[in-house]
């Protein structure tokens, strides 16, 4: 209903939540511990958006992260930019220290 299809979801207001899905033991071959956090969203904007921020560590990498602004468009439309700098700005981030990403799949 979003147009986020396979990236972020809404239940339907009233529906019941899905039933949560049983805890996954990580692979023998790599021990893992992830932390991903949704910064912040807006689903009811002309071009919805949301901010995801991860970091972890694992057997291979001893320390990653990053962050993306995922929208339906692609981009970031200029009218999200503030809504945005406020989402990164609660969690001490600042949108010009991002850089942006070329989705043009030249």
């Amino acid at each position: 209903p979003n147009g986020l299809k396979g990236i972020f979801t809404v239940p339907a207001a009233g529906a019941a939540p899905p039933p949560p899905l049983p805890p996954r033991p990580p692979p023998p071959y790599l021990a893992y511990e992830d932390t991903w956090l949704i910064l912040g969203a807006d689903l009811r904007a002309d071009d919805p958006w949301f901010v995801v921020r991860y970091h972890g560590a694992n057997a291979a990498w001893d320390g990653y992260g990053g962050l993306n602004v995922y929208t339906r468009s692609g981009s970031l439309a200029p009218s999200n930019e503030p809504n945005v700098a406020t989402a990164l700005a609660r969690a001490g981030l600042r949108l010009d220290d991002l850089q942006r990403v070329d989705n043009s799949c030249r």
